[in-house]
């Protein structure tokens, strides 16, 4: 004698219910970390902790700069405090690129405002042909673009569920993470009138 029982939606909940518990505990995280890390540190251990959640082997995460650099240089630059993607052929800090430097699959992310993904060979930012898989989210506050997460290389193909999970971190962190750039940017203002 034997019974079958069909537990899928039981699973699915059960998935859906584990999903959420790890994405709160990543909101705490980042909130400690936006909180208490240098600039640098921060975009380092944000990216590690996304790079973890969505497991993937690379990435990058930057911000869009609207005060320009150092000499008023490049306002709305896509900025990269660290940049770890493997083997790039760019410097690994401070990276700046203007936006008509945007360029590949995370280029089209943010000139299209919208999450886009792509499953084949293309190649890094760096130039380098070792980009196996690729998910770009834009980050906005309202409606004003303020960053950008990129993954790469997933052991899998990313989808439609990859998608919406990284555009609701980037929902999730951007009220912390707009009110740490903008008190980075006060910050990096108030040096140069001392150095004024």
């Amino acid at each position: 004698v034997g019974t079958c029982a069909d537990i899928t939606e039981r699973k699915r909940a059960e998935e859906e219910a584990l999903q959420a518990q790890r994405e709160v505990a990543l909101k705490t995280r980042f909130a400690t970390m936006f909180l208490t890390l240098p600039e640098r540190e921060i975009f380092a251990a944000v990216l590690d902790a996304v790079l973890e959640h969505t497991h993937s082997k690379d990435g990058i995460f930057g911000y869009i700069d609207k005060d320009g650099d150092e000499n008023g240089d490049e306002d709305g630059a896509l900025v990269f405090p660290t940049w770890p993607w493997a083997e790039c052929e760019l410097p690994c800090e401070n990276i700046r690129l203007a936006r008509g430097e945007w360029f590949g699959v995370w280029g089209r992310a943010l000139e299209e405002r919208r999450s886009l993904y792509a499953n084949e060979p293309g190649q890094s930012p760096g130039g380098s042909p070792l980009v196996n898989k690729i998910l770009a989210t834009p980050i906005f506050f309202q409606s004003e673009l303020i960053g950008l997460f990129a993954v790469a290389n997933k052991a899998t193909d990313y989808d439609e569920g990859d998608r919406e999970t990284l555009d609701r971190i980037a929902r999730e962190m951007v009220p912390i993470f707009k009110a740490r750039l903008q008190r980075d940017a006060q910050e990096r203002a108030r040096k140069r009138a001392e150095e004024d």
